[in-house]
């Protein structure tokens, strides 16, 4: 086997499991958000018809909430459907659009960089000397999802990178909210 294709097994082999990482990250965040749903729901009956709300209620939902959000950065931008500005990215010339999305996505790396070197600090810092005045648990558990997210953020901006070096039609960034995305988000319902 020569280099060349071993580099594209290793790519091949990349983009495999970016793709079950990211399937798996938007199966349990739907689970969460199911869960906040309900959770939400139930919060309401209770203070409305039974005029009583756990102190703790209200921690679970933000911490649910905060979950949610930070494991989902990471597969936005591996599926590119993250906020975007396109209008300058349009503007540039086409032989330097490759060079201005890897430049983006450098930075989106180094962002997950810094999120998992200061999330570890915090989490291990500030969650371990703090406790959750309604759950009475550390912090440090809801802060977690920080330098996970900063994981999984690098791991797909590798992989987006790898997308766009492969099939250049990767490189434009796509429309927010186009119709193919919805569809599959409908097919996963």
């Amino acid at each position: 086997m020569t280099l060349s294709e071993t580099k594209t097994q290793l790519a091949d082999n990349y983009m495999k499991f970016a793709d079950l990482v990211e399937k798996v990250i938007r199966n349990f965040t739907q689970v969460l958000g199911f869960i906040l749903v309900v959770w939400v729901t139930t919060m309401v009956i209770t203070r409305h018809g039974f005029e009583y709300v756990p102190v703790w209620g209200l921690e679970i939902s933000a911490f649910l909430m905060v979950w949610i959000v930070f494991l989902l950065i990471g597969p936005l931008v591996y599926t590119d459907n993250h906020l975007q500005i396109k209008v300058f990215f349009n503007k540039i010339p086409m032989p330097f659009q490759y060079y201005f999305r890897m430049i983006q996505l450098s930075g989106i790396f180094v962002l997950g960089a810094i999120l998992l070197e200061y999330g570890v600090g915090y989490a291990v810092n500030s969650g371990l000397n703090s406790v959750s005045p309604g759950l009475g648990i550390y912090l440090f558990w809801a802060y977690l999802v920080i330098p996970i997210s900063g994981c999984l953020i690098m791991f797909f901006t590798v992989a987006r990178a790898i997308a766009i070096t492969r099939d250049k039609t990767e490189m434009e960034p796509k429309e927010f909210a186009d119709d193919s995305e919805l569809n599959r988000l409908e097919d996963n319902v």
